[in-house]
């Protein structure tokens, strides 16, 4: 059985100036404040997604939509470095590979300058390209030149090269499971058809949920206990040549339509439902990493604890998916290190990532691991939370000097 992807590596990446690992547990956690970079940290799931799919064109630019210039950091002057990507797994054959990647002006786009593949004893295998020789490649070992190789890449993925064999299972297994939903998600249907066949997947911004859960009453069953938490009762409805999502008050008497309850409920449904979908592609054997932006969005903040809560619960199952979410709640925050004190979530399954802007624009990114008790250590900032504590410390004082409370 091929090893789990640990981490993600980039250098020179867009605001990432320096070298970044995105750890994948099976919570993490990217948190900072606005224009920080957690979009960027996030969509690494995303980008290496694409980046492993038959249909890549190029490394990190599978779609053909963003340029070399887009992707490396920008300095204020001279040439920007390399622009470097890499890829850890929990074994060795191999432990980690890296990327380091240039612009081709003749054909418009990325290629891989060097591919190095590490075992988890240091031994080192490189793929260095020959200057000025189109898809030529000298291949070394240690320091030592064994030959050159005709190579062309896939995306990341190297053709026909045996001693790079483990590495293209590896990024073959990722082909699927590498899930991605974004903050922007649409609408839910008022009605679909009833017995059309659902999509494979859920899209990027959530369209086909209602869809899957009507299609599937085993992922319905999942998503349902979360809206039960706050009182609701999802449910399915076939009437005729039609099927509906309709979420009622528990003891209500009526039906309303899931796009009647309001934008909070639709909007976390597919956040719902693709945790339900990685969960079981999970117990199926699967190696699911799944990014969110904003899961909490639209959730009043009693939903968005419920949602961290759920968040939790599914982090600490095994085998689980991990998880990694971009957030600006501090609910949600709060609520998983509950579950931490609580002990309903080990410490060790979850790290935060706390980004912010250095002056120069690109990001500092600090690791903050939680202890048994749910409290941050180093790396987690003094003032997270102290704009309600300075909010609530102004209205008391100027109630306090207008005598409000003695009247």
């Amino acid at each position: 059985m091929l090893g789990r992807l640990h981490a993600i590596h980039v250098e020179n990446y867009r605001c990432f100036r320096d070298p970044f690992a995105l750890e994948l547990r099976p919570l993490t956690l990217v948190y900072g404040w606005n224009n920080a970079g957690k979009s960027t940290a996030t969509r690494l799931v995303r980008l290496l997604g694409d980046s492993v799919e038959e249909s890549a064109r190029a490394p990190l630019d599978p779609l053909g939509d963003t340029t070399y210039r887009d992707l490396v950091w920008k300095p204020a002057v001279a040439k920007p470095g390399p622009l470097r990507f890499g890829l850890e797994w929990s074994d060795d054959e191999p432990r980690r590979a890296n990327w380091r990647l240039d612009y081709d002006r003749d054909i418009g786009r990325m290629y891989v300058r060097e591919l190095e593949l590490l075992a988890a004893d240091g031994m080192a295998v490189k793929i260095r390209a020959n200057r000025g020789e189109r898809d030529s490649y000298q291949v070394l070992r240690g320091d030592v030149e064994t030959g050159s190789v005709t190579l062309r890449f896939s995306g990341l993925l190297p053709d026909d090269l045996p001693l790079a064999a483990p590495l293209i299972d590896r990024l073959r297994a990722l082909r699927g499971n590498c899930r991605w939903l974004s903050g922007d998600r649409v609408k839910p249907p008022r009605s679909v058809q009833a017995g059309k066949p659902p999509p494979r997947e859920l899209a990027e911004d959530g369209a086909g949920a209602t869809e899957i859960l009507l299609s599937d009453p085993a992922l319905l069953a999942a998503v349902q206990p979360w809206y039960a938490t706050l009182g609701r009762s999802l449910k399915s409805s076939i009437q005729e040549a039609t099927a509906r999502l309709q979420l009622n008050p528990r003891d209500a008497g009526f039906e309303v339509d899931l796009v009647d309850t309001g934008s909070g409920m639709g909007q976390v449904l597919p956040v719902l439902t693709a945790l339900a979908m990685a969960q079981a592609s999970s117990r199926a054997g699967q190696d699911v990493t799944l990014a969110i932006e904003e899961p909490e969005s639209q959730l009043h903040p009693n939903a968005q604890r419920a949602l961290g809560m759920w968040l939790c619960e599914v982090a600490a199952q095994e085998p689980a998916p991990r998880l990694v979410l971009e957030t600006h709640s501090r609910v949600l925050i709060l609520a998983v290190q509950v579950a931490i004190a609580t002990e309903k979530l080990p410490p060790s399954k979850v790290l935060v990532y706390w980004l912010d802007q250095r002056p120069d624009g690109s990001t500092s990114a600090e690791r903050v691991e939680f202890d048994r008790f749910g409290r941050p250590g180093t790396g987690w900032p003094g003032d997270v939370f102290a704009d309600e504590l300075e909010l609530a410390d102004i209205l008391s004082a100027q109630q306090f000097a207008q005598n409000a409370w003695g009247e």
